[in-house]
Order: C-alpha cells, then sequence, then structure tokens
C-alpha cells in the first residue's frame, strides 16, 4: 500500500519519533488525501516545527486552524511553537485572545502554560522558580506531565532538572512517572514519547554529553546504527 494515506502518515510519525523530522516530511508531500484530518495537521506541523521549518510550520497552522477553527489542538499546537520557538509573548496574547480561542482550552491547565510562557519571556528568578516548582511536580502526576517538563525546563536552561525527569520518565530512576493521573496508572516504558528529545526546544539537552548516554540507553543508537540511518541533529551538527 505505497500510496495509503494512512500508512504514508504512520510512517511521518515513526520518522518523526526517531529523529527524521526532515524525511518524515517527504512521506506527508506524498498524501493525496487533502485536507489533513486535525490529528494528521498536528503531526505535520510538528514535523515542519522539528525539521526547522518556521515558516512553513506557520503557514500550515493557519490553514488548520482555517479548516478547524473549533479544534483545540491545533490551537494547542501553535501555542506551544510560539512558546518554545522564540515567541513567548505571541503565545501569551494567544491566551488573552478570547474570540479566537477554542472554548474548550481554559482553566488551570491554561494557566500554567501562560506562567510558563511569562517565565520563558522574562526570564525573571521568581517566575522562573516558581515554574521550575510546578514542573518538577507536574512530572510526578503523568506521562504527559513529565513531557511538558522536560520542554519547559530545557526552554528555561534548566538541564539538570530536565534530564532528571528524562531519567524517571524513560526508566523510573528517581522515581517513577505513572502512564496517566490515576490511581494504579501503570508505568509503561515502551510507551513513552521520544519526539520531544529532537525538537528545537530541547536542543540546550542535545548540546549535553549526557543526551548521548540517554539516546544509548533508550536503544536509539543502536538503532541508527543498525539501520544505517541518522538522526537529523546528527546531520546537521
Amino acid at each position: 500500500r505505497p500510496n495509503d494515506a494512512e500508512m504514508l502518515a504512520f510512517r511521518a510519525v515513526a520518522l518523526i519519533f526517531i529523529g527524521r523530522a526532515t524525511e518524515a516530511l517527504t512521506y506527508y508531500n506524498r498524501i493525496g488525501a487533502r485536507p489533513f484530518t486535525p490529528a494528521v495537521y498536528n503531526n505535520y506541523i510538528h514535523a515542519l516545527w522539528t525539521a526547522g521549518r518556521a515558516e512553513e510550520a506557520e503557514r500550515a497552522m493557519d490553514d488548520a486552524a482555517a479548516l478547524y477553527p473549533t479544534q483545540a489542538t491545533i490551537w494547542i499546537a501553535r501555542f506551544h511553537i510560539r512558546m518554545f520557538g522564540g515567541s513567548p509573548g505571541s503565545a501569551v496574547a494567544m491566551a488573552g485572545d478570547v474570540r479566537n480561542k477554542p472554548g474548550d482550552v481554559d482553566g488551570p491547565g491554561l494557566e500554567g502554560w501562560v506562567a510558563q510562557a511569562r517565565a520563558i519571556e522574562s526570564r525573571d528568578p521568581a517566575q522562573v522558580e516558581a515554574v521550575r516548582l510546578a514542573q518538577l511536580k507536574r512530572a510526578r502526576v503523568s506521562s504527559f506531565g513529565a513531557e511538558n517538563a522536560i520542554r519547559v525546563l530545557s526552554a528555561l536552561g534548566l538541564r539538570n532538572e530536565a534530564f532528571t525527569i528524562a531519567d524517571a520518565y524513560y526508566f523510573a530512576r528517581g522515581f517513577t512517572v505513572p502512564d496517566y493521573p490515576t490511581p494504579g496508572s501503570k508505568f509503561t516504558p515502551d510507551q513513552r514519547q521520544t519526539r520531544l528529545l529532537f525538537e528545537p526546544v530541547t536542543r540546550p539537552l542535545r548540546t549535553d554529553a549526557r543526551f548521548e548516554r540517554l539516546v544509548e540507553e533508550i536503544g536509539l543508537t543502536r538503532y541508527w546504527r543498525e539501520s544505517g540511518t541518522r538522526p537529523d541533529y546528527r546531520t546537521s551538527a
């Protein structure tokens, strides 16, 4: 099924997770069924961002928002890419734009994102410390919380804390990160995401010697070696 849209999308996502977002884009470009669904758009947008194609990512977000104006995932993708991509003030403005914000994006979660964006923009010590403590606490609640904490702490330059959470998230080292914030939730390391390791926001981690030890232990280094492939960050280094 070489031209099947679903197969092409699955292949593209797999490539994003193994650090090959640039190659993933070739598969998205082969998908003939347009427009993309919100889920495919979300992954496509993140692939563009991760591959360093910021202008194309912005156009894709515009297209997706025009097609799905009430879709929360598209709005959230734009917010986080702006927050982590050098425009945290723009992300804060998005949160205040009630007219263009999906109705189900609100409450404590949004307040937390805004606090993160403000800390990233200002680097005010008090704001950074408040966000740091909140993320260290949030990382223990669920895998989603830990994923976001790694991104936020990396964006703030707090590499030690980010690596501490990565150890817990992938290996239950130091503490265990449950899959979901529900009592009795399991820890399934084989289902943990790796796309965040290759995003622009985690570039500070990739410049640290601990990063190579991390991808080695996860098994990615062996995969790249045995498959004869290289992730984008090693190709552009």
